[in-house]
């Protein structure tokens, strides 16, 4: 038995280099015929950089996307998720207040079927100074309604907080909520969104308001013609009968809240007493308003109120 083994073990050792050589040429061909078969390929994917230790920076344009090249087989990469890379943009070092190029670090997946060709890639970034403002909320009213003008705005708050870079910051002029008189109705707190512009009235970018909405209430004044309705009070003299009056003018403009119009039919004036009077009666008189109201044009009425002589009764026939 133990020749066996013995003979056995010499004919394996026999020319073991030569044998070990064939091992190796195998193996590099079947690599190579595989490589043939599912060739390594490289592409290129975009990689969004997340920013770290920023403190008190802030990138302007957002955080940058950098390209990262990755390898490996076919199938692989078809699979490959790139937002499983992570790209770190550290800013402890950075200047603020110029362009300036920065480094980015890139990390795969522990395990990764594919390989990672670049793992630091450089990117050109602004860096600002973060600051905030606190900054008065006004309303923008847009548009004309030949019926309604905007009498009083509640906002609450009053005030939000302006967020951005400080060079950004320095153009914002204005921060309002936008009002249209078009299809005006009164606005019982509804919500709006904070808009926030340069001089030029234009959106300024990368700041945000906090809150970014607020409420607001709207009151309008209302203008309406309205009839103008004089009340005659007395009677003329025994034998006297009206017949008839005029008067100027005869419809008038208000404005007023639209809850006060809403409850006019006409507009009163102070009564014309004729208590006695034996011919025509004149008279100069005012609009009696309801408070908040005021007239467009001339507060006097002429009211004139014509009476003659009762006609004589007509005579009687004794059979």
């Amino acid at each position: 038995m133990k020749g066996f083994f013995s003979s056995m073990f010499a004919r394996l050792t026999q020319n073991l280099g030569y044998k070990l050589l064939a091992l190796i040429l195998a193996f590099w061909w079947w690599s190579y015929a595989q490589s043939q078969q599912y060739p390594r390929e490289t592409r290129t994917v975009s990689v969004k950089a997340q920013v770290i230790r920023a403190g008190s920076y802030v990138l302007l344009n957002g955080e940058p996307t950098v390209r990262v090249r990755i390898s490996g087989f076919r199938d692989d990469l078809n699979a490959f998720d790139a937002g499983s890379l992570k790209a770190t943009l550290d800013l402890s070092r950075a200047i603020p207040g110029r362009q300036q190029t920065l480094p980015v670090l890139i990390t795969a997946p522990a395990n990764s079927p594919v390989e990672l060709l670049d793992r630091k890639v450089e990117v050109e970034v602004t860096v600002d100074t973060l600051l905030k403002k606190r900054w008065k909320v006004e309303s923008h009213v847009e548009g004309t309604s030949p019926r309604f003008q905007v009498s009083h705005v509640t906002i609450k708050p009053h005030e939000v907080i302006v967020q951005g870079p400080a060079s950004r910051l320095q153009r914002v002029r204005r921060v309002y909520v936008r009002l249209t008189l078009t299809g005006a109705r009164p606005m019982q707190m509804e919500e709006l969104p904070i808009e926030v512009v340069d001089a030029m009235g234009v959106a300024v970018p990368d700041v945000e308001a906090t809150p970014s909405r607020v409420s607001v209430a709207v009151s309008l004044r209302e203008t309406q013609a309205f009839p103008i309705a004089p009340p005659i009070v007395g009677s003329p003299a025994a034998g006297f009968r009206i017949t008839g009056w005029d008067y100027e003018p005869k419809t008038i403009l208000l404005s007023g809240e639209s809850s006060v119009l809403k409850s006019l039919k006409a507009v009163p004036t102070e009564p014309i007493d004729i208590t006695g009077a034996r011919g025509n009666v004149r008279r100069e008189i005012g609009l009696r308003l309801p408070d908040g109201v005021t007239a467009q044009g001339p507060e006097r009425v002429s009211v004139e109120v014509h009476i003659a002589p009762e006609p004589p009764a007509p005579p009687t026939h004794e059979p």
